[in-house]
């Protein structure tokens, strides 16, 4: 489908009061993840307020492909992200 990584500006650049949340799919195109990779380490490196959630065993599409406890979980810990953080 043509999907690419997006080019982000300088990490030094990004927003210091912006939580990030990154959840990673194991099973995933290791381009994507490597991409993840290297912005979850410019986040840490640029001490940005950033929550990781590993999934190793989770597709792309995991959310819809995998109908299990660990899914939920991540679909709550993702909510409850959300509500902690728009509560404003």
């Amino acid at each position: 489908m043509g999907f690419m990584a997006p080019v982000l500006f300088d990490p030094s650049s990004w927003g210091k009061d912006v939580p990030i949340m990154i959840v990673n799919a194991g099973i995933d195109d290791p381009l994507i993840n490597q991409s993840l990779t290297s912005f979850v380490n410019k986040a840490i490196n640029q001490n940005l307020p950033i929550t990781l959630i590993n999934y190793p065993n989770g597709l792309h599409g995991f959310d819809y492909l995998n109908n299990n406890d660990t899914t939920r979980m991540i679909i709550k810990s993702t909510l409850d992200f959300w509500k902690f953080y728009l509560k404003q």
